[in-house]
């Protein structure tokens, strides 16, 4: 590691009625964070070390601030939490041993381990703080603790795991191990690569080759992934969305940094619907629509305020350009983390648009609050009817699967159709795609073609790529997308390294390929932007395979082959390349 007057007044009493929206607090004894026995269903175990000699190892200044901070949020959470601190190898083995003795019927485990680590042999270890510079081979599990054998310990059978590991993923430092051979059959000793767990995820702080930073920036009391994890951990928001938050935000805190940005992202398996902390159900009438609400215009006016009045609400803060390229649980995700949902249910009942879609999202897929369908039909529908472009798509998006019943397709393409015309990209992407595949019951691939080119010239990034495939738009479209990625939008090179790879320039798009591989960023919910990303993992895999545009290296080709082929939406052909990497 080197690692609104009337809406104020409501606001008051919706902040009330959310206060069940937070879980009581594991029973804490009197004492530092960590120490209260080990109760309940949810548990935590954080092991911090920063003691190193600075000799063998470099000392780690914040690791046990780290893990005291995230100690302190998890138990805000309710979860009872030990913590571990500069332990040697024989203490931390004994205190895993005791943790997983008090907490075995255990139905949800997270696992935070700031400190050194390395990969030797396809499997992780942890540095304690007396562990050498330099051992063989044979003794690494008696020098060393395995990733694996806390897994192994600390998971009860059928429990959710949430392993985060903050941990350098640079070659460098690394322990030396005296009886390597000249060509190690097993590999070489390396960063700490993937963890594979049968029910959970690891999120690791940064990407294979990319440092983390002990603090960012220099003299922070606390790691950039400690910083941004303390403050989505005990957010009541999936898991994926968890994930997109931390990512997105720790590069935002490294921007600058010497040795480039930290870039986290996460490996696991069967995701879909998992919460550290579940979301309560709102009650009905809390979040029930009123009868009928004008929608705000586009610039209201300030409200007069009375004296001693609480003051006005501000309006959500999403600019039309920042909702049609990010994911929807990620911004949710972070206006949470700004903003009470209170404000949003507030702004909503006042009639505001972007208030209404949000709210409409968030009780759709459990973002922030329980899932409640009728709920979110009813706000998005009231967005939509606002002629609010992001309401009118996601509307039409509900109405053709998320609804309840039939489809209603017609509807669902009326809404598509009206998002489209105003000039939404975004929905023009969305709309040129159901006609390509005939999602309202009917193709149209010249329609789609004309309308993947309005959206690309609009600036969506994934019609770009749409549009390149037409020879006479190319390099048009290339350009473009080579622009968007030198701002900074990762969705340029996701695009990029599809048309390399179309046009069989692996090694020219190599970069691209990685870029976008590594980010998580991208849209979880655009199903081109899911299938693109997860091919991407699968092209730096054959990179890494056949050394084009990388040095071939057969460790990494199985590390990315293994994250692409858990993609439900990998390409077939790339599929059956990657279990021919992993000897499937």
């Amino acid at each position: 590691m080197t690692r609104t007057t009337w809406l104020g007044a409501m606001a008051a009493l919706f902040l009330l009625l959310l206060g069940g929206l937070i879980p009581a607090a594991a029973a804490q004894t009197p004492g530092a964070c960590g120490t209260a026995p080990l109760r309940g269903d949810r548990v935590a175990l954080l092991i911090g070390n920063s003691a190193y000699d600075g000799y063998s190892w470099a000392a780690l200044a914040n690791s046990r601030n780290d893990v005291a901070h995230i100690c302190s949020t998890l138990t805000d959470a309710g979860y009872a939490v030990r913590v571990v601190a500069d332990a040697e190898q024989k203490a931390l083995l004994t205190a895993l041993d005791r943790f997983a003795a008090e907490t075995a019927g255990a139905g949800t485990v997270v696992v935070y381990y700031a400190g050194h680590g390395f990969q030797y042999a396809q499997k992780n270890y942890v540095v304690p703080t007396d562990a050498p510079p330099m051992t063989r081979r044979s003794d690494l599990d008696l020098r060393f603790v395995s990733l694996e054998t806390v897994a192994e310990k600390v998971i009860p059978e059928g429990a959710v795991a949430l392993f985060l590991v903050d941990a350098c993923r640079t070659a460098d430092p690394v322990v030396r191990l005296a009886d390597q051979p000249a060509v190690a059959t097993e590999g070489g000793v390396g960063p700490i690569g993937l963890l594979s767990l049968p029910r959970g995820a690891v999120l690791y702080s940064t990407a294979i080759g990319a440092p983390a930073y002990d603090d960012a920036p220099v003299g922070s009391r606390l790691s950039p992934f400690a910083a941004a994890a303390g403050r989505y951990l005990a957010m009541p928001v999936p898991l994926t969305a968890m994930f997109g938050a931390i990512e997105s935000e720790v590069p935002e805190l490294t921007e600058g940094m010497a040795r480039g940005e930290q870039e986290p992202f996460h490996y696991g398996r069967k995701l879909g619907g998992l919460y550290l902390v579940e979301p309560k159900k709102l009650d009905a009438a809390f979040v029930a629509a009123p009868p009928a609400l004008a929608p705000v215009p586009a610039a209201p006016v300030a409200a007069a305020r009375t004296r001693g009045a609480p003051a006005p609400i501000a309006p959500l803060d999403l600019p039309l350009a920042q909702l049609a390229v990010e994911d929807e649980p990620v911004i949710v995700a972070k206006l949470l983390a700004r903003r009470p949902a209170s404000d949003i249910v507030a702004l909503a009942k006042d009639g505001d648009p972007a208030a209404q879609h949000i709210l409409g999202y968030m009780l759709e897929f459990g973002v922030g609050v329980a899932r409640d369908m009728p709920a979110a039909g009813e706000w998005l529908k009231r967005s939509a009817a606002a002629d609010y472009a992001p309401g009118q798509l996601e509307y039409g998006y509900y109405l053709m699967g998320s609804a309840p019943g039939t489809p209603d397709r017609a509807e669902a393409e009326r809404l598509y159709q009206a998002a489209a015309a105003s000039g939404y990209a975004k929905a023009k992407t969305h709309l040129a795609y159901q006609l390509s595949i005939g999602g309202f019951g009917k193709v149209d691939r010249a329609g789609a073609e004309r309308l993947f080119v309005e959206a690309a010239e609009a600036g969506h990034p994934a019609a770009m790529f749409f549009a390149a495939i037409n020879p006479a738009k190319r390099d048009e479209m290339i350009g473009r997308l080579r622009g968007i990625a030198q701002s900074g939008n990762v969705e340029g090179n996701l695009w990029l390294c599809e048309l390399g790879y179309l046009n069989l320039q692996v090694a020219e798009s190599f970069s691209d390929c990685a870029i976008a591989a590594r980010s998580s960023t991208l849209s979880e919910e655009d199903p081109t932007t899911v299938t693109a990303r997860a091919n991407a993992m699968a092209i730096v895999a054959l990179a890494y395979r056949a050394g084009q545009g990388v040095e071939a290296n057969a460790a990494m080709a199985r590390q990315w082959a293994m994250r692409a082929v858990d993609a439900p939406d990998l390409r077939s052909d790339l599929r059956a390349s990657m279990n021919q990497i992993l000897g499937k």
